[in-house]
C-alpha cells in the first residue's frame, strides 16, 4: 500500500489543552493514530483564550513569530506557541493573536452571542497556518481540517497558494463541527477573505449568506468530506458538488482508525506505483 507520509491537521480544539469534548476527543486520538506506520504530523489549533500557558507548557517559537497578517488593509501580528501532547511524540503549534483570540472562546462569548469578526477569526487563522508551513519548507501529503474555524483553510490552499511547493500536491480533507451558526455575514466580507487569487468570484457557488453556510467554504474546496458529527445539510452539499465521503464507521468501530484507513486507501488510489514497463 501506498500509504500517507506526511499529515497536517488543522483543528479548532484537542485534548489535553482545553476541557474534553467530542472533536477534542476525536483529534487526541487521531494525531498519535496517523503516526503509526512511520508517519509525520503536524497540527495547529487556536490559542483559545481558556487555554493556560503555564498549565500547558506552551511556548513562543520566536523564529517563526512575529509576521503581520493584512486583513482588510489592517495589520494583526501573528504569534506562534508551541506545546507537546503528553504521552506522544506529537506536537501542536497553536496560532496566537490579542485581538482574534485573547481571552474569547470558540465562537460566542459566556452569554452565547456568536462574535461578529469570526469570518475574519478563520482567515488569520488559516492564513497564520499557511504562512508557517511555507517557513518551514515542508509539504504535506494530507491537509485534513477539522471545525469551523478550519473552514477558510482548503480555499486558499486551491485558489491562493496552490502553486506553493507546501501544498502543490496536497489532497484535502475537511470534517465540519456542523454547529447552528444564526448570524450574518460581516459587510465588509470581500476585504475580509479577499486574498492573491482568493476572491469572492471563487465563493459564487457556496453562495454565502450567513455563518450557517460558513462551513460549506471548507466542503467546496477540499477533495474528501470526513463527517463526524451528522449534518445533513453539508453532506448534500457535499453530494452535490461530487467530493469524496467518508462513510461512517461500522458499530463499535473507531472514527481516528477508520479515517487513517480510508484516507490511506484515497491517497493509493490517486497515487498508483509506477509500473517499471511504462519507462
Amino acid at each position: 500500500m501506498k500509504a500517507v507520509k506526511k499529515y497536517l491537521f488543522i483543528v479548532q480544539e484537542t485534548e489535553p489543552f482545553l476541557d474534553p469534548s467530542a472533536f477534542a476527543t476525536l483529534c487526541r486520538d487521531l494525531i498519535p493514530k496517523s503516526l503509526e506506520g512511520g508517519a509525520e504530523a503536524r497540527t495547529f489549533m487556536p490559542k483559545w483564550g481558556g487555554i493556560n500557558d503555564r498549565r500547558n507548557q506552551l511556548h513562543e517559537v520566536i523564529r517563526l513569530s512575529g509576521q503581520n497578517i493584512i486583513i482588510d488593509r489592517t495589520d494583526h501580528n501573528l504569534l506562534i506557541k508551541v506545546a507537546s501532547i503528553p504521552g506522544t511524540r506529537a506536537q501542536v503549534y497553536f496560532i496566537d493573536n490579542d485581538e482574534y483570540f485573547g481571552k474569547r472562546g470558540f465562537y460566542a462569548d459566556h452569554k452565547g452571542n456568536e462574535y461578529k469578526d469570526n469570518p475574519e477569526r478563520a482567515t488569520f487563522f488559516a492564513r497564520g497556518v499557511v504562512e508557517t508551513v511555507k517557513k518551514w519548507g515542508w509539504a504535506p501529503d494530507v491537509v485534513h481540517c477539522i471545525g469551523w474555524i478550519t473552514a477558510m483553510m482548503p480555499f486558499y490552499i486551491r485558489k491562493a497558494f496552490a502553486s506553493e511547493p507546501a501544498f502543490r500536491d496536497c489532497k484535502i480533507v475537511y470534517t465540519p463541527s456542523a454547529i447552528p451558526f444564526k448570524a450574518n455575514m460581516p459587510k465588509n466580507l470581500v476585504g475580509i477573505l479577499s486574498h492573491r487569487g482568493a476572491t469572492m468570484d471563487a465563493l459564487a457557488k457556496v453562495e454565502l449568506c450567513t455563518m450557517a453556510d460558513f462551513e460549506r467554504i471548507g466542503v467546496y474546496f477540499s477533495d474528501v468530506v470526513a463527517p463526524f458529527v451528522p449534518s445533513a445539510e453539508l453532506l448534500e452539499f457535499a453530494e452535490k458538488h461530487k467530493k469524496i465521503i467518508m462513510p461512517a464507521p461500522g458499530e463499535g468501530d473507531s472514527w481516528a482508525s477508520h479515517f487513517v484507513s480510508f484516507i490511506n486507501d484515497v491517497w493509493e488510489e490517486s497515487h498508483p506505483d509506477k509500473n517499471d514497463d511504462d519507462d
